[in-house]
């Protein structure tokens, strides 16, 4: 190689070297690319390119560096893999860490890096005890990284309060010393599960006061700090019925300077459950409908929740477009929606209506008034026609008559057909609205019985 190009890669590695130590990703990105045309197999380069790409959230382009795959398995794995989480494809991470754990040619700290992706994803996919066993075996070695042991604690507090909130361990619930916001709002989650709602806002006033204490931020990353919080604190407002204070907090955020697409999910979502909102009328379907159509979405927002979580906003949409009147869309929602929840069979009970309304209607789209008296009284000569009584049950919804709704599902429950799950979780669920815990908990107790 020439003495010129020499010094002129030598500057670029320099260079890359200053930028990366600066955080400037755009720089480093510009650079990796310009070394990389002199040498496409520089791994330092690759690996420049690969997280300066991470940094800018472009998980995709992350992956199109390795190509057709002409690194070894094992190079650069917990970076690819991370871009894997990122885009939402699990399995195939978690199968690329075992891989490269089980060759045992990363560095230790690499190795320590791989084990606690494997953990979050086992999180995500909602296996809890594997991925605690995962943060138990990393709490046993020595921390390789300034804040690792605090990371652990953190997530291990939140998979203590998911086990708390499926009702997967009975133990008492863990009471670490609060030293940030993290686990202050992690203990929040926990007392909402446990329904001590007026503990869990205490502790996010204390995880909200953590993190405006944080030192070294700017005001976007603290303001980035606070939007979990603060949407946790309106959560509990709803479930004590206190629609005001909660429609008070969602209400002050600037939605369009928000830039974690999951977030504005969360604030969206939490609005269309409040009907006192000025400009989310609740009882506009249509308004709702476009509300949710405002959201921008990416193809990485999904990898913020676990499934129990993109379970709940998938359902939440399509009831939404169900109210609208959008059977086909619906329809389609619904499969695509069981091809990735075969378990959530509840969500069949959306495509009941139109089918079991139609004798009823006299014409227009529902319009009858009487076509719920009508419902109601074929159904009480049967009472074991679930599609009927479920029909009945969504219409006394939609008119905030939960309690005769509760009645309805009872006569299903009682008139002798099989159990469903379906049929059981909408019981508790509106056992649940009207605050009848003890009724809820003594039929689930029933059912396992």
């Amino acid at each position: 190689m020439p003495k010129k190009d020499t010094a002129s890669l030598q500057e670029l590695l320099e260079k890359l070297t200053v930028h990366a130590l600066n955080d400037e990703h755009t720089f480093v990105l510009d650079l990796a690319n310009k070394l990389l045309r002199q040498d496409p197999t520089d791994i330092k380069a690759k690996k420049a390119k690969v997280v300066a790409l991470i940094k800018l959230d472009q998980y995709s382009e992350a992956l199109k560096v390795f190509g057709d795959d002409e690194l070894k398995p094992n190079e650069l794995a917990l970076e690819r893999a991370y871009c894997l989480y990122r885009l939402g494809k699990l399995e195939l991470a978690n199968d690329l860490i075992v891989v490269a754990i089980e060759k045992g040619e990363s560095s230790v700290v690499e190795q320590r890096g791989l084990l606690h992706l494997k953990a979050q994803i086992a999180y995500r996919l909602e296996k809890f005890a594997a991925a605690e066993e995962i943060y138990d075996e990393l709490s046993r070695g020595p921390y390789l990284v300034e804040g690792e042991d605090h990371d652990v604690l953190v997530n291990v507090l939140a998979i203590q309060t998911q086990q708390r909130w499926w009702n997967l361990v009975s133990a008492p619930a863990p009471n670490p010393t609060i030293v940030s916001h993290e686990q202050a709002f992690n203990m929040a989650s926990l007392k909402i599960g446990d329904r001590q709602y007026g503990d869990a806002l205490l502790l996010l006033k204390q995880a909200k006061e953590l993190a405006q204490a944080i030192e070294g931020l700017s005001e976007k990353e603290v303001q980035d700090e606070l939007y979990p919080i603060l949407i946790q604190a309106a959560y509990v407002h709803i479930l004590l019925g206190e629609k005001d204070e909660a429609a008070e907090i969602l209400s002050g955020f600037d939605t369009q300077s928000i830039s974690e697409p999951h977030i504005k999910d969360l604030i969206v979502h939490n609005l269309l459950y409040l009907a006192n909102v000025p400009g989310y009328d609740d009882s506009n379907p249509h308004v709702n409908l476009r509300l949710l159509d405002s959201i921008v979405q990416s193809k990485t927002s999904g990898s913020a929740y676990i499934n129990f979580q993109r379970r709940l906003l998938h359902k939440n949409r399509l009831a939404v477009e169900y109210r609208v009147g959008k059977e086909s869309a619906v329809k389609k929602g619904v499969k695509r929606h069981l091809d990735e929840f075969p378990e959530d069979q509840v969500i069949r009970l959306l495509t009941f209506r139109p089918a079991v309304l139609d004798p009823f209607s006299t014409g227009g789209r529902y319009s009858n008034k009487n076509i719920l008296d009508r419902a109601l009284k074929k159904f009480s000569k049967e009472p074991s026609n679930i599609g009927l009584g479920l029909a009945c049950v969504q219409m006394l919804i939609e008119r905030n008559n939960a309690d005769h709704a509760a009645q309805i599902v009872e006569q299903i429950l009682s008139s002798g057909v099989p159990t469903y799950p379906g049929l059981v979780a909408v019981a508790v669920q509106l056992y649940e609205s009207q605050g009848r815990y003890t009724k809820a908990e003594r039929l689930l107790r029933e059912i396992k019985a």
